[in-house]
């Protein structure tokens, strides 16, 4: 074989090992990530990840008691939507759910396994914001981890069903693009995928989103 040849073939077997270390890199983060969802903070108790029955902390609320008193007349004034929270363990200020500058995750499809939230929490980074997820199903053992998680302060994510009409009205509202299962599972989100609002909302029932002050 020439020079140029096993030029060729050495810039084959480079590019290979980069592409090799990158799979293992991505697969390496991945199971961070996912460990880190799945399991009880360094400093918290870990039997509350095992049993329903052991004691778990009380979520911080979010809204001053004076806050508390103004917000069913604040309420009013907001677009409302009739898709509330999935499960009490998501209440912030009992009856309300409450986040404030949240990013939003609109799903197309059903979320059905806690590694489909990867590619959302890597970029959020981690220093995250609360995470407000709406899709048309949210598989149990997901919510499970969600509500621990939410229980824990470990992620504050509100898992919200809610149909087609409603999804599309909360892209509207947030700037959030649907992103479908294929790309969740496959660890991809576009840039711009992921919305945002002022203050998020919730009860059993219905939400609430409050885009704040329009810009100048």
């Amino acid at each position: 074989m020439d020079i140029a040849g096993w030029g060729i073939v050495a810039v084959l077997v480079v590019g290979t090992a980069v592409v090799a270390y990158g799979w293992l890199s991505d697969r390496r983060a991945t199971r961070e990530q996912l460990t880190a969802l799945q399991t009880p903070p360094d400093d918290g108790p870990a039997p509350a990840y095992i049993s329903p029955a052991d004691p778990t902390p009380s979520v911080a609320r979010t809204l001053t008691d004076a806050e508390r008193d103004r917000l069913p007349e604040r309420l009013a004034d907001l677009p409302n939507l009739a898709s509330g929270r999935l499960g009490e363990d998501f209440a912030t200020d009992p009856p309300w759910t409450v986040l404030r500058h949240p990013a939003v995750l609109v799903c197309s499809d059903e979320l059905s396994q806690e590694r489909d939230l990867i590619p959302v929490l890597t970029r959020l980074g981690p220093h995250r914001p609360p995470l407000v997820i709406v899709a048309p199903a949210i598989e149990r053992t997901v919510l499970a981890t969600l509500a621990i998680n939410f229980t824990h302060q470990v992620l504050l994510a509100l898992p919200v069903q809610a149909d087609e009409a409603t999804r599309a009205r909360v892209c509207e509202l947030t700037g959030a693009n649907p992103v479908p299962q294929a790309d969740l599972h496959a660890g991809y989100l576009d840039a711009d995928a992921l919305g945002t609002c002022e203050t998020w909302v919730a009860d059993a029932r219905h939400s609430w989103i409050d885009q704040g002050e329009p810009s100048s």
